[in-house]
Formats: C-alpha cells, sequence, structure tokens
C-alpha cells in the first residue's frame, strides 16, 4: 500500500520558505495578479499538506484524550454526585439553622421590648404616683430601647463552611432594555449577540437598517486548488 503522505521535514521547510517567498508581494497589473494567483494555490497547497502530515496525530491524540476523559469520567461522576447530595444535606440543614436562629432571635427580641415596655410603664407609673406627672409623660414618650439580644450560633462541621450565594435571573429581557434605556440600570448588564447580528446582516446586506448597528463589509479572496 503506498503512503501518499507528504514527508513531515519537507513540509515544515515548504510552509516556513513559502511566507518568505510572498513578504512584499505587491498587485498591481494582470501579470502580478496572475503571479499572486499562482502564490495562493501554493499556499493553499502547503495548507493541505501540512494538514495531511499533523492531522493524523491530533486525531490519535484527541482519540486518546476522549477514551481517557471517558474513563475518568467512570469515577468522576460518582463523587460529583456524592459530593452534591452532601453539600444539599449540609445546606439544608444549614437554611433550617438559619431560619430557627432567626426565629428564636425575633422572640427574644420581642421579649426584650415587651420588658422594656412594661418596665417604662412601672417607671412612668411610680413617677405618677409621687406626683411627678410631668416627668411620667416624658417617661411614656422616650422610645423604648432594648439591649441586643444574642442567640447561639448554629452548628458547623469542621472543614466545612457554608455562605450565601447570589445571582440574578432575567425575567424580562424586554423590560431589562426598558430599564437600561430609562438609565435605571448599566448598559453592562446585555450584551450584543454577535451571531445573530452577522446572521441578520448576511441577510439583509445593504438593505439592514437598525439603530445601533452599522454594515461592514469586506473583499473576501478565495483560492482553489
Amino acid at each position: 500500500m503506498t503512503d501518499n503522505t507528504p514527508n513531515k521535514n519537507k513540509v515544515q521547510e515548504q510552509a516556513l520558505a513559502t511566507l518568505e517567498d510572498v513578504k512584499g508581494i505587491t498587485v498591481t497589473d494582470q501579470n502580478t495578479l496572475d503571479i499572486a494567483g499562482n502564490k495562493l494555490k501554493i499556499v493553499k497547497t502547503t495548507l493541505k499538506n501540512v494538514d495531511s502530515v499533523y492531522r493524523p496525530i491530533l486525531d490519535r491524540m484527541n482519540a486518546q484524550k476522549k477514551a481517557t476523559m471517558e474513563e475518568m469520567k467512570t469515577y468522576t461522576e460518582p463523587l460529583q454526585k456524592a459530593e452534591k447530595l452532601i453539600k444539599g444535606a449540609i445546606g439544608s440543614f444549614a437554611e433550617a439553622q438559619e431560619r430557627a436562629a432567626a426565629a428564636e432571635q425575633a422572640r427574644k427580641d420581642k421579649i426584650a421590648r415587651q420588658e422594656a415596655e412594661d418596665q417604662r410603664l412601672r417607671d412612668a407609673q411610680a413617677l405618677q404616683d409621687a406626683g411627678h406627672e410631668e416627668e411620667a409623660e416624658r417617661a411614656l414618650e422616650t422610645p423604648v430601647v432594648t439591649a441586643a439580644v444574642h442567640v447561639a450560633p448554629v452548628a458547623k462541621a469542621e472543614g466545612v463552611s457554608t455562605r450565601k450565594k447570589y445571582s440574578g435571573k432575567v425575567v424580562s429581557l424586554k423590560a431589562l432594555v426598558v430599564a437600561i434605556a430609562k438609565g435605571e440600570a448599566p448598559i453592562t448588564l446585555i450584551k450584543p449577540d454577535m451571531t445573530a447580528i452577522n446572521q441578520l446582516v448576511r441577510a439583509t446586506k445593504e438593505a439592514t437598517d437598525i439603530s445601533g448597528i452599522e454594515v461592514v463589509t469586506e473583499t473576501v479572496v478565495a483560492g482553489r486548488i
């Protein structure tokens, strides 16, 4: 069986030499245009030869990488699922602890406020009984101030920490765009979809008439071998 794969060293030398050969090339007339066209064919042919040399190597590497990744997934996926289950259980417990702590804090704060209010009423009543009507009125008008009441910290496991993670979800793109247009939100919250824009411009060409979009044209040269 004949091996038609180009010689690697020869292809490497030709690739480097080709660039040197075309440096400073200019096209000013039909003759130089023909020369440029022929050199473009050489470039395309050399590119094809480079691909034929290196593509099999890359294919073997990619096949080995794919096989290794698949083997690795056999062991990483169960571990990732286990991690997710453990973190889910810890997260649920932490949230329950936080809710319980918040409820206990609210209960103790309420008791402290009620005790402070009861004390204020007693103080005002004592002043009133002593004939100090103005002081009693001022006591009743003074806002109740309570000392901070702390609850026990939530339980934690050694080597494990929890934190609040915040993220946003766009529920109405139109409303977001309107907010940006009004200056209520920064424009950095959105970015143009260049794939969709380019598809639209390629379809409508010079007829594209959308505020904020400029049609850019360039001449593309294609060579055949």
